[in-house]
């Protein structure tokens, strides 16, 4: 069994990453690469998206993690209390006519997302802190853009929400 699924434990340079925000859908195009010693190109170096795969969120609570044009994961996130989330994972996709074939791959992919759901849930029990603020105590670097403009526009849409009322 892998440690880390994610990266593999590799070390990783973050290019960018080409991120865009329009109609509450943030979308991250990552540009990744194994670390040889080289600078991460700057979010203004990486003009557009490099390939077809990226990762989603939809305010307010759905992600979305595009793997190829046949394969996606989808979350949907359902919040139980301040402090508790369920997370409900199905996976998409295309060109499996055998049956035999499919279940054995909806096995396997379940599988696969409890493992990594599994590790991400000790990242999360274990964060600092539990909640977090768009002007926090982390010292962020260009490859968090994608959770700076999260946390933006879940401000705004706080605000919002505050002042309808």
């Amino acid at each position: 069994m892998y440690t880390n699924t994610i990266g593999r434990g590799n070390r990783t340079v973050v290019n960018g990453p080409y991120t865009t925000l329009e109609n509450n859908t943030i979308t991250v195009y990552p540009d990744n690469e194994v670390d040889a010693g080289q600078t991460p190109r700057r979010i203004d170096e990486v003009k557009s998206p490099p390939h077809d795969f990226f990762v989603q969120f939809k305010f307010p609570n759905i992600w979305q993690n595009r793997i190829s044009s046949g394969f996606r994961i989808v979350a949907a996130f359902a919040p139980i209390d301040d402090e508790s989330t369920l997370i409900y994972l199905r996976s998409y996709r295309k060109g499996f006519n055998f049956p035999l074939l499919k279940q054995l791959s909806d096995y396997i992919g379940s599988r696969g997302n409890q493992l990594v759901a599994g590790q991400d849930r000790r990242v999360v029990q274990t964060q600092e802190p539990k909640r977090s603020e768009l002007y926090g105590q982390e010292k962020l670097n260009q490859a968090d853009r994608p959770l700076i403009l999260y946390r933006q526009r879940r401000e705004e849409l706080i605000k919002n929400i505050k002042h309808a009322n």
